[in-house]
């Protein structure tokens, strides 16, 4: 099994900080150090809040362009494909988890493009053949970074607390709208002033 790389959160760190940071409603992620004098924390991180589970799928070994074609049908919204993470293949750039300050391991952060929409968590074997493995969520919270929580993800296959782990995250993708043209886009601009213009100036001669 490969070792996934992330960076492990002190829980003895996040309930300390918990009291210095209450004001603040982002989750957070701690790297910590251990060195000759102890403990000594290198960086703080806001993440931004869980980002909503919106739905589930068995998308077994579905490529890209077949997760971005359902994560539209279930969006609503035309979605490319922009970017995978996954260990082990050269083709893709490793994952780099970081652990939620906490949150005793259930919720963990992952940086991913501000420009995405959505993105895909795509688990390995969740229970028996055919249970649910791809969970798409929406990226609305700090937009630089995926949170996510293995208990929703439990709950959501219909498994108990604790029974996903972090080591069966196969890979995240990350999804965003297709782009609109321009052109397309100054046209539509433009229809739009001139229909505000056209109802201001029915309304002055009415009156």
């Amino acid at each position: 099994m490969l070792k996934k790389k992330f960076k492990k959160t002190s829980l003895l760190c996040g309930a300390i900080l918990s009291v210095a940071l209450t004001t603040n409603t982002y989750s957070r992620t701690v790297e910590v150090e251990i060195g000759d004098n102890g403990l000594s924390i290198v960086n703080i991180t806001n993440v931004g809040d869980l980002d909503p589970l919106t739905a589930s799928i068995n998308g077994g070994n579905a490529s890209e362009q077949q997760e971005a074609e359902w994560a539209s049908n279930v969006t609503g919204q035309e979605l490319l494909f922009r970017k995978r993470y996954e260990d082990g293949d050269p083709e893709f750039e490793p994952m780099n988890w970081t652990a939620v300050a906490g949150s005793n391991e259930t919720q963990w952060s992952h940086p991913i493009s501000e420009t995405t929409t959505h993105f895909i968590l795509k688990m390995g074997n969740l229970g028996d053949t055919g249970s649910l493995d791809t969970f798409l969520h929406d990226n609305i919270f700090e937009l630089g970074f995926a949170v996510i929580d293995l208990d929703e993800i439990a709950a959501e296959a219909g498994l108990a607390p604790g029974s996903v782990e972090f080591d069966e995250i196969s890979h995240l993708s990350e999804f965003s709208p297709v782009p609109i043209p321009v052109p397309f886009a100054m046209f539509a601009a433009a229809l739009f002033g001139f229909g505000v213009l056209r109802k201001r100036a029915s309304a002055i001669f009415k009156t």
